[in-house]
């Protein structure tokens, strides 16, 4: 009838993600973490718009918006706003930067090119990479692309360092000016 023979064993082939071999990882290990608002240079945890994952190469971030933000989405849109792509920039150069770097408070020049219009639904990626300028100053290019499409451009020119006030000019008192309401 059969072969009383019992049937060879298979070897099932386990795939296995990429990095060290062995380690299983979690989907939530790979899941994009929003940076923290100091590495963005924000205020506020709810202004920071860049995402990473720890697969993601050096200067490169995601984009994660919140599309009840008061200020970056106002009205309804049907594709990604150009300043929310403005300050995901201001974020990128600034995380990119290298330690002590102002991307945001010491910048100098901005000029960026917007060729396409973002799907509010599919990915982002922004990649910075940051150099330097002839006159000592930081420059970084900054790239937003979804999918093969590139969304926008920018070059933003800052400080390498915020000038230092000493703290007896801080804490002087300003000139006020009077303030006078029309009847």
């Amino acid at each position: 009838m059969g072969d009383p023979r019992p049937a060879p064993l298979r070897a099932r082939p386990h795939p296995r993600p990429p990095g060290r071999p062995g380690r299983r990882r979690h989907p939530e290990a790979l899941a994009p973490r929003r940076l923290a608002a100091h590495e963005a240079g924000c205020a506020r945890q709810r202004d920071v718009l860049l995402a990473r994952t720890p697969e993601d190469a050096p200067g490169a971030f995601r984009l994660d918006v919140d599309t009840t933000h008061p200020v970056l989405y106002d009205h309804p849109c049907d594709h990604t706003p150009g300043m929310v792509l403005l300050e995901a920039f201001l974020q990128a150069a600034t995380a990119a930067a290298p330690s002590g770097a102002a991307a945001r408070a010491g910048l100098t020049r901005l000029a960026a090119t917007f060729n396409a219009f973002g799907e509010p639904d599919a990915p982002v990626l922004l990649t910075a990479q940051p150099g330097a300028t002839a006159a000592g100053l930081h420059a970084t290019r900054l790239t937003a692309a979804q999918g093969p499409t590139t969304l926008a451009t920018a070059q933003l020119t800052h400080l390498p360092r915020l000038p230092h006030v000493p703290a007896a000019r801080r804490s002087a008192p300003r000139p006020t000016v009077p303030f006078q309401v029309a009847p």
